[in-house]
């Protein structure tokens, strides 16, 4: 897409990245419903995640890198958040909501550089059982 073409479309990158992190969002919360257990995003999350790990690294350590950053964290305050909600439970408090959201954000760019040798099922069992440790169901 050339730049007069973008920028008829969207104000900045940040408005893209806005749009496809909140697109995102929305599959990922629909996909969670058809999921057993809690924690029920962390597979189609990490599933899409490892379907398109190149795009996810190319992002990692360039300029535009703490924007996406900065989505996907707001991103996964959302899921967290619907998840516990759908389960009857309190949303998270501040605290618990940043400790939750932190460690998905480090096992994501962990998992993206594949210092984590994983698959996205055996990774996201793992990380719901970090996070229910985090937040019990």
């Amino acid at each position: 897409m050339g730049r007069t073409s973008f920028y008829a479309q969207f104000r900045d990158k940040e408005e893209l990245f806005e749009l496809s992190v909140r697109g995102l969002g929305d599959i990922m919360s629909r996909a969670a419903l058809a999921e057993p257990g809690p924690w029920g995003f962390l597979r189609p999350f990490l599933s899409h995640v490892d379907g398109h790990r190149g795009i996810y690294r190319g992002f990692v350590g360039r300029p535009s890198a703490p924007v996406l950053e900065r989505h996907m964290l707001r991103l996964f305050a959302r899921l967290l958040t619907d998840d516990l909600v759908r389960r009857g439970l309190a949303p998270p408090d501040a605290l618990r909501e940043a400790a939750l959201v932190g460690a998905l954000w480090a096992l994501l760019l962990a998992w993206i550089d594949r210092r984590i040798a994983l698959g996205p099922e055996a990774l996201a069992a793992e990380a719901a059982h970090i996070f229910s440790a985090l937040y019990p169901p």
